[in-house]
């Protein structure tokens, strides 16, 4: 089954817009939102909940870098640039915006609806990507966190590693939270007394 997408449309032209409405249609896509003017874009940005966005690089209020910066902190969202427009500047300048795709006019609705689904695709393989690093980032921060907190038990506790790593996996278990949750309750004591006395309380039980 082929998805179906909200998509945002800004372009000054109202033929271009209708024309580009009924390639989104045609595609079985929905046009929630508008626009004939970069400020009525970036207006819309937060209206429509679109999940891709057609633009032209030419609208009004489009040069300026503020303009620019608004937009990349409004927008999560996939962008094709559908402009006449085709210099070194405007390619800079779509990359500046973050586009997937740069679609020159006129162009046939075949090659919308193509660029559509080209642009979605590798906007979920980025998201895939983004995510799968985030997740990387947060296991190398993990890890470092706790890898502190046994050299905390080992220089408290006069521990080789492996006897320190058991020990905070120990403490996991009786108290039923992760091994993160606990190094960080060693690595920050302040945040409470249970945690400033978890590793002299459990010293003494073993």
């Amino acid at each position: 089954m082929t998805p179906h997408y909200r998509v945002l449309i800004a372009d000054q032209d109202s033929q271009v817009r209708r024309f580009l409405r009924n390639c989104v249609e045609k595609a079985g896509h929905e046009v929630s939102v508008e626009a004939d003017s970069w400020g009525a874009f970036i207006a819309s940005c937060g209206q429509g909940s679109p999940d891709l966005i057609i633009a032209d690089i030419g609208l009004e209020g489009i040069e300026t870098w503020d303009t620019t910066q608004r937009l990349n902190q409004a927008i999560a969202t996939p962008l094709i640039i559908y402009t006449s427009i085709y210099t070194n500047a405007s390619i800079e300048r779509a990359n500046d915006l973050g586009a997937f795709t740069y679609l020159l006019k006129p162009a046939c609705d075949l090659s919308v609806q193509v660029s559509i689904e080209i642009t979605m695709r590798r906007f979920q393989e980025w998201q895939h990507s983004r995510h799968e690093a985030n997740d990387a980032r947060q296991a190398l921060q993990e890890r470092k966190r706790i890898e502190r907190a046994k050299g905390l038990i080992m220089q408290t506790q006069e521990m080789d590693e492996q006897a320190a790593h058991r020990y905070l996996q120990e403490l996991a278990r009786k108290r039923r939270e992760s091994l993160i949750n606990i190094a960080d309750s060693i690595l920050h004591p302040e945040q409470g007394p249970e945690s400033r006395s978890l590793i002299a309380a459990t010293s003494a039980g073993r």
